[in-house]
């Protein structure tokens, strides 16, 4: 039955029928004698009769019915038979057909360009720029390079510091963010200038460890994740290289320019420690008739560490920068004498990029270690 059911589904081609005749109950009695899927029986009277059926359980129908009874299509239901019926009519599918090709292809046409974000930058600039690299209303968006076309931004207006070029549906956006520094271009006149009113910042490692994470926020970032960076090394560059343009006349081409660096770099800096503390503990006097004479126990290995501890927390509230934390670390001891000599080596996950201030026309801005 259920898959008898299946026939006469949302999706299958079910025909609602009229029957006519005397003793309809034979031909039904037959009908389902057969195995025929007959739904929503309505009996009109003695000689009528409604129902729905598959289409192939109609031709079986009509085979039972022969020339006794009366069978009356009166409608007929089923996406597969509207389907076939809407393609029976050519002229109105080819229509249909085209206006939705039309519309998909009107899908691809860019037919709005919106700037977000900007502040110094005159708006008509970038609208200038975006449709020199054929981003304007009208044009077909699977030809747009958008990768050269935000090179190109880049290039043209180095006081953006991040940007974001995409579309949603119809819809070209363009978002960008400006530094909040003074840019500096290097050219002839720079040089003229006192230095103490051209200076630009990097971001330089105070200790020596292994890059973890890169956040430039202004700059260019110099080293990458897993990096080992000496002490003074150059991380986040305020000194910005430009590629050449092809719209900048010759001779007056922009080869870099300068930022004040921000931006974080957190890495896993060793610290080789070494600590001394006492090797005994002192007592209550061992013969209360002699207060003179203590008596003295050496320090177990746990009472050693809980002393090296805090020892360790001292040092790290003294010399370690806040954020810094203490991830592994490593004890051992050396008992000489008196004394326990402690090594330690401690692994700190710190943010170790610290601003250094250059002054443009010096040897200083081309100092870039990897």
């Amino acid at each position: 039955m259920a898959a008898k059911y299946s026939e006469l589904s949302f999706f299958s081609h079910r025909i609602h029928i009229r029957i006519e005749g005397i003793r309809l109950d034979r031909l039904l009695d037959s009908a389902l004698n057969q195995g025929l899927n007959v739904r929503s029986l309505r009996i009109i009277s003695d000689t009528e009769a409604v129902c729905w059926v598959s289409a192939g359980d109609l031709k079986v129908l009509r085979r039972l019915a022969k020339s006794a009874y009366r069978i009356t299509v009166l409608s007929e239901k089923g996406a597969g038979f509207e389907v076939r019926s809407f393609f029976r009519r050519p002229v109105l599918a080819a229509g249909c057909l085209l206006a939705l090709v039309i519309v998909i292809l009107q899908s691809f046409v860019v037919e709005t360009v919106v700037i977000n974000g900007y502040r110094g930058i005159p708006e008509s600039e970038l609208l200038q720029c975006l449709e020199e690299q054929g981003i304007r209303r009208g044009v077909w968006r699977p030809g747009i390079d958008w990768a050269a076309a935000e090179k190109t931004i880049y290039q043209r207006f180095p006081e953006i510091s991040w940007l974001h070029l995409a579309y949603d549906g119809r819809m070209v956006v363009l978002s960008i963010s400006e530094t909040e520094h003074e840019i500096y271009e290097k050219d002839k006149q720079d040089f003229g200038l006192p230095q103490k009113q051209k200076t630009y910042t990097n971001l330089v490692a105070e200790a020596a460890g292994y890059v973890e994470t890169v956040q430039p926020w202004y700059g260019e970032a110099m080293v990458s994740e897993g990096d080992y960076v000496e002490k003074g090394q150059v991380l986040i560059s305020g000194c910005i290289p430009l590629e050449p343009t092809t719209f900048a006349p010759e001779g007056e081409q922009k080869t870099e320019y300068f930022v004040q660096a921000k931006g974080e770099v957190w890495a896993k800096v060793p610290y080789r420690l070494s600590f001394n503390q006492e090797r005994y503990l002192w007592g209550e006097p061992a013969d209360p008739e002699e207060p003179v004479t203590l008596s003295r126990a050496e320090k177990t290995q746990a009472q050693a560490e809980r002393k090296t501890e805090q020892q360790i927390r001292l040092w790290a509230k003294e010399n370690l920068p806040e954020r810094a934390e203490i991830i592994n670390k490593s004890l051992k001891f050396f008992p000489d004498g008196n004394i326990i000599e402690v090594s330690v080596l401690l692994e700190v996950r710190q943010q170790i990029a610290s601003p250094q201030e250059e002054f443009i026309g010096t040897e200083d801005n081309n100092t870039r270690n990897n």
